[in-house]
């Protein structure tokens, strides 16, 4: 752009005219390489952890249904504990007509149809 002296302001005029006397030093290029080598550095450390963040995010969404979904089938086929089957014994056996032994195995029989109930309803949803 040639411009001569007369269209240039007078801080124009004065920033051309220290334009010759104005000197780089020796160690102004590596000065500025290592300050933008570390800017694009953090630039790039924010952009890996961002990514890191939505990829997270995603499997987390993504496996968040298949892990309910687990969850329920182990609840489904999980076996009542000794002290249900003992409380469901005794109110068996509080029952006119069966006695102790029989209230026992009342609950074991009962506990097995509804384990088999729950293995089969499993199985057919899975497939």
């Amino acid at each position: 752009m040639n411009q001569d002296q007369g269209t240039l302001s007078p801080l124009e005029q004065a920033i051309r005219a220290a334009g010759s006397f104005v000197r780089p030093t020796s160690d102004l290029r590596p000065r500025v390489i290592e300050a933008a080598k570390e800017q694009c550095g953090q630039q790039r450390a924010i952009r890996n952890a961002v990514s890191l963040l939505l990829f997270v995010c995603l499997l987390a969404a993504v496996t968040t249904p298949f892990a309910w979904q687990l969850a329920d089938q182990l609840e489904q086929t999980q076996a009542a504990s000794s002290e249900e089957i003992q409380k469901q014994a005794t109110q068996y056996s509080a029952q006119a007509g069966i006695g102790s032994n029989w209230g026992l195995s009342e609950a074991f029989t009962r506990q097995r149809e509804s384990q088999s109930r729950r293995f089969l309803r499993s199985f057919t949803t899975a497939r």
